[in-house]
């Protein structure tokens, strides 16, 4: 399972450089609108669709999973 989740996950940070886009200003906006949304948080706070965050959450779970894992 983690290396099927870290094999995501690379790939996803992969396609978001190919793309030029700012990795961690990028993971740190879907945080925001995640963390601080109210109604409609996918169209109002993140702008893309569901799917496009869905793209995001292999991330989000590998750096949750090395958190715990690593106590931080």
């Amino acid at each position: 399972m983690f290396d099927t989740l870290r094999e995501r996950a690379l790939g996803r940070i992969e396609a978001l450089r190919t793309a030029d886009i700012d990795v961690p200003a990028h993971l740190y906006a879907l945080r925001n609108g995640l963390a601080h949304g109210k109604q409609d948080l996918i169209l109002n706070d993140l702008g893309p669709s569901v799917d496009a965050v869905a793209a995001d959450l292999p991330v989000v779970k590998l750096l949750a999973r090395m958190a715990v894992e690593t106590g931080r």
